[in-house]
């Protein structure tokens, strides 16, 4: 059994002997193969925004000037059904293909790079069963091991 298989399956004590042997790496890699952690996003947002209009391009967001191809991390939203990874795109902004249904964001982890508030900082989605547009999103800071 790889790897990979005992983590679809669970098995705790299997996962552990193998990390154990295993570098740091080539756990993580195999992590993110299951969609766990999802690609980073260079920004996060710090509270409240209009997402059409705060995420423009040429907008500053925690400090950093918004440009086109970036992701950015909305968690602060009043309306948190609105929560999740966008991508900013030259005329509109979109939410992003790995962020955009509920079996990919449950549980998920985005790290983000960039920000004076949230750079190198680690975000957990925490909504167990989410519908995208129906049900709230709620996204947590998470502490580096």
């Amino acid at each position: 059994m790889t790897f990979m298989d005992e983590i679809k399956t669970n098995d705790a004590a299997r996962i552990t002997e193998d990390a154990a042997g295993r570098n740091r790496d080539s756990v993580l890699m195999d992590l993110a193969m299951l969609s766990v952690f999802k690609q980073p996003c260079l920004l996060a947002t710090t509270a409240n925004v209009t997402i059409a209009t705060a995420l423009a391009v040429g907008q500053t967001l925690d400090g950093v000037v918004i440009t086109p191809g970036i992701r950015v991390l909305v968690k602060n939203q009043t309306d948190k059904k609105q929560n999740g990874i966008y991508v900013v795109l030259p005329t509109e902004i979109i939410r992003a293909s790995d962020f955009d249904t509920g079996a990919e964001i449950a549980g998920a982890f985005i790290p983000v790079l960039a920000g004076t508030a949230n750079a190198m900082k680690l975000f957990q989605c925490t909504s167990i069963s989410a519908t995208i547009g129906t049900s709230d999103i709620d996204i947590a800071a998470r502490a580096f091991a």
